[in-house]
């Protein structure tokens, strides 16, 4: 709790002491008899009778309450109790004071909880139900007048005088603007807000003090529908950067190398058919790698397979596969394709050979043959499943954005969508 900053008695019931805490206020209004004190100069105080008077009521923070709100140390200074002329719809307006900041406004409404903030727009126009500010279109979500039942504390305007004032809310998303127009026989102003959702979360830090005491209820599973932050369009940019990341970390850690080519005119006799070629021996440092065989011929009309045999000089254990080329063509068509590759993945470290067996199209001439192998090969179908996988968050926020959006303006008298009789 913070302490007044002096001690003032109301002019009018002689109430002691008023609240009053931070010496800019425009307007302290007395919560023993409701009559509004008007401040000049943080310390010169006139009674003003309000336009109507304000009945006790109840309220959860009490005046003096420090709160952390966002990285912001804040004292509630003021209560406004407030509600909607002509229904039943009530809430809370707690005036907020930071020496930094200046005032704020903590607005509750059955235990949802919204920062409000003034602003001044550097552009903005009202066109039909759509408000345009600052290059960006928001839609009418709630129209009303508000009625002042109550207030006490502190207070950067005059409580009374916003009393039957008109009120629009415009919606983007989860971005809320507040519109109050102020009107006098000589003026029309108006005056705009931003609406930020303060969490349950941060909210029961910050009244840690009233949860235990039982003098706070804990927030409601009602949340307030017009807007939600947006954390899941954060947490999958940190998803993407992770994706991101990881590929170019391993790809960093374990660069794709080459360890071994050849390049030879493979005869198509006894010898060859019975003697397989042996490459020299190769390292691989890297435990369980994946290793990429890339071999070109020159097989036209023809056909030729490789039987390749990976073996570990360590312990003798062989990795058999065998892959091959085929090529046809004539006059409009052509099939096939004369070069091929083929993978082994899983391949711990070690000393390893090549032996290369190759089989010939009987009566097929001698092949050319260009071979490379490397090691630490990277699967397409990891990059595409890195993709699909990149690709399944914003298509599931996407369908979640409009579902949320859709019970967004489920309470609205404005809303953009039709709901069945089994939604309402």
């Amino acid at each position: 709790m913070i302490r007044e900053r002096a001690t003032v008695s109301c002019l009018s019931c002689n109430y002691s002491p008023l609240p009053y805490y931070t010496g800019r206020a425009e307007t302290v209004a007395c919560p023993g008899c409701g009559k509004e004190l008007l401040v000049s100069n943080g310390q010169s105080f006139q009674s003003r009778v309000p336009k109507r008077q304000y009945k006790a009521e109840k309220y959860t923070i009490p005046l003096g309450t420090e709160l952390h709100i966002h990285k912001v140390n804040y004292a509630v200074v003021g209560v406004a109790l407030m509600k909607e002329a002509g229904k039943m719809y009530r809430w809370t307006e707690y005036t907020l004071f930071n020496e930094q900041l200046g005032f704020r406004t903590l607005s509750e409404y059955e235990n949802t909880f919204m920062l409000v903030e003034e602003f001044v727009p550097q552009q903005a126009e009202v066109i039909g139900a759509e408000l345009v500010c600052d290059n960006t279109t928001y839609k009418i979500y709630n129209s009303y007048k508000i009625n002042v039942m109550y207030a006490a504390g502190e207070f950067s305007y005059h409580p009374s005088e916003i009393h039957g004032m008109q009120a629009n809310e415009y919606l983007f998303l989860h971005k809320l603007v507040i519109v109050k127009d102020i009107v006098t026989p000589s003026s029309h102003i108006k005056l705009y807000f931003r609406a930020e959702h303060v969490s349950k979360k941060i909210i029961e830090k910050a009244l840690g003090s009233y949860l235990v005491t039982g003098n706070y209820t804990n927030p409601t599973t009602y949340y307030l529908k017009a807007f939600t932050p947006r954390e899941a369009f954060l947490g999958y940019a940190g998803f993407l950067a992770l994706l991101v990341l990881s590929l170019v970390f391993f790809q960093t850690l374990r660069p794709e190398k080459k360890v071994w080519s050849y390049r030879t005119v493979l005869a198509n006799d006894s010898l060859t058919r019975s003697q397989p070629l042996i490459s020299p021996t190769f390292r691989i440092d890297e435990p369980y790698t994946a290793l990429r065989f890339d071999f070109v011929t020159d097989v036209n009309n023809n056909w030729i397979e490789l039987g390749f045999n990976l073996v570990n000089e360590g312990n003798n254990k062989t990795y058999s596969f065998a892959s091959g080329a085929e090529y046809y063509s004539g006059i409009d068509w052509k099939e096939g394709d004369p070069k091929n590759y083929a993978t082994l993945a899983g391949i711990p470290s070690g000393n390893y050979h090549i032996a290369l067996q190759p089989t010939f199209n009987t009566g097929s001439s001698n092949v050319r043959l260009d071979l490379e192998v490397y090691k630490n090969h990277t699967y397409l179908r990891n990059y595409i499943f890195f993709a699909i996988l990149g690709g399944v968050f914003p298509l599931a926020f996407y369908i979640m954005e409009r579902i949320k959006d859709r019970s967004r303006w489920y309470y609205s008298d404005y809303s953009p969508y039709t709901y069945s009789e089994d939604e309402e």
